[in-house]
């Protein structure tokens, strides 16, 4: 009769298909309703975010990787148990439990108001701004030396000016809270390359994090962009609009490069422009650097990156975009906003 009770115990999914089936209502609610939104990201960044932060000032990064470390010891641990019902049952109450602790931490935020009305630029007009940037690259590329452009790490003097434009930035989206976290170097080396991605918002841990091994060039952007996230700001092409704002809006040369090399290679992109007729157009300052970002990432590409991002494509047009990983394209079609 004990073993019997012990068995239902373990079968019993009631609490998790609870908890998950209250946060999709919650999530739900925060669609419906802005007042209900309000009231989340008041607790959030009034009480989580500042109780995650605070973790991670104690402990620092190894707070997210202690919480990994449990959740790959509970999903090994769950296939230890006897029958495939206890080992199925024990594994769905991991997954919802994780899900669930997702958005509580952060997946609410999805349903804030994001830039819904899409400026349906037609052809022409990518044209026209594909070659404002043009113009503002090849000028700015001249001031700036290949030295400083093949750099990877970020200086100190440059994050103090980064993130200055940041927070002054991020007052114009809602008042300054101690909860802000500036993006931290993710702990591995080169681990979020790996994936496709050189930067990331971790929710279990309150900390945007980017990848170390990211050149300058980029880094920055990503900087910015993950800085946003941090603020309660879910939407790609929303963080992707907010740090080209904040680059181009600097009195740094090298960071309104960066966010003009990025929107042009965006607009390249959308475009379908080959190589050849970039080269009739872009100087050869200009086209180094683009062959430069282009053998760095190639140094770091592995054959699970279509994986990586396909499953990010489906993530985003779950919870929070259409388009999918294509949102991240969308803000070039507000810079002149």
């Amino acid at each position: 009769m004990e073993n019997r009770r012990v068995n239902q115990k373990k079968l019993s999914l009631y609490k998790p298909i609870t908890l998950f089936g209250l946060c999709v209502v919650f999530f739900l609610l925060c669609k419906c309703s802005i007042s209900v939104y309000s009231f989340y990201k008041l607790l959030y960044f009034n009480v989580i975010h500042v109780v995650l932060l605070s973790i991670q000032c104690v402990v620092g990064q190894l707070g997210y990787i202690i919480i990994l470390t449990v959740v790959l010891i509970k999903a090994i641990l769950c296939f230890n148990s006897k029958g495939w019902k206890n080992k199925l049952v024990r594994l769905l109450k991991g997954l919802l439990y994780i899900v669930s602790s997702f958005f509580i931490l952060w997946g609410f935020h999805y349903a804030q108001p994001t830039l819904e009305s899409r400026a349906n630029l037609s052809v022409e007009e990518l044209e026209v701004l594909l070659a404002k940037q043009v113009e503002l690259v090849n000028s700015l590329r001249e001031e700036i030396s290949d030295l400083e452009l093949r750099e990877f790490d970020l200086s100190a003097g440059l994050k103090e000016i980064l993130e200055t434009n940041l927070r002054n930035q991020a007052e114009m989206l809602r008042s300054e809270t101690r909860g802000v976290a500036y993006p931290v170097p993710f702990q591995i080396n080169g681990g979020l390359r790996k994936m496709g991605i050189s930067g990331i918002y971790f929710p279990f841990s309150g900390e945007p994090l980017y990848d170390v091994s990211t050149p300058l060039l980029r880094k920055t952007f990503t900087y910015a962009h993950e800085f946003f996230h941090g603020r309660g700001v879910t939407g790609e092409d929303e963080c992707n609009y907010l740090a080209y704002k904040t680059l181009v809006g600097s009195e740094v040369d090298f960071l309104k490069y960066a966010a003009h090399l990025d929107a042009l290679l965006t607009l390249r992109y959308l475009l379908g422009k080959g190589d050849d007729e970039m080269a009739r157009i872009l100087n050869q300052r200009t086209l180094a650097d683009i062959n430069f970002l282009r053998q760095d990432s190639k140094r770091h590409k592995r054959s699970f990156h279509a994986v990586s991002s396909a499953s990010n494509d489906l993530y985003l047009k779950i919870l929070s975009s259409a388009e999918g990983v294509e949102a991240y394209n969308s803000y070039v079609k507000w810079i002149n906003s």
